[in-house]
């Protein structure tokens, strides 16, 4: 059961599915096989750009203004870590953004970044968790940076927080 006052999205792919037949518990996967990174068990729904690479030393994953993805469900209360960045230009040039993540629709946490990285270690309780075997995490930015306006760079993205590790 979602607990959530909005659908989740996986209620509506099993209606656009052909009669009779449902997606199976892997099933999601053919849909949205994207992970937020390597083998960390999130999956990109909407939101999300594509891996940055250009760090050799850390992958990491950019968000717009909203950020939508799926993880299995627990089903116990669990510890979720995040780590993650604003663009330094956040902090120089303007104020920095009211981050939010949202649970199933409710809100774990809101936060302004008071440095360039962050850390996040959230507990998820198995009343937020709900039934459903998947699970929707979202990320709410309240200001994007776009950083063509303050550098010669050509990228014209809208990013809000960088991921650059969630368990």
């Amino acid at each position: 059961t979602n607990l959530s006052p909005r659908p989740l999205i996986l209620p509506w792919l099993e209606i656009t599915q052909e009669e009779e037949e449902t997606i199976s518990s892997d099933g999601i996967f053919s849909y949205f096989p994207e992970p937020i990174l390597p083998e960390a068990g999130f999956f990109i729904i909407g939101g999300w750009y594509d891996l940055d690479l250009m760090d050799k030393e850390e992958k990491g994953r950019w968000t717009g203004a909203n950020a939508l993805s799926l993880f299995r469900n627990p089903y116990k209360k669990s510890l979720l870590k995040i780590e993650g960045q604003v663009s330094h230009w956040a902090l120089e040039v303007q104020k920095a953004p009211q981050v939010q993540i949202f649970l199933n629709g409710f809100r774990l946490d809101s936060f302004i970044p008071q440095d360039q990285r962050f850390v996040r270690e959230l507990i998820l309780e198995p009343g937020n968790l709900g039934n459903s075997q998947w699970c929707e995490l979202s990320f709410v930015v309240d200001k994007t940076i776009v950083p063509h306006q303050y550098e010669h760079s050509g990228d014209k993205r809208n990013l809000g927080i960088k991921i650059t590790n969630i368990q």
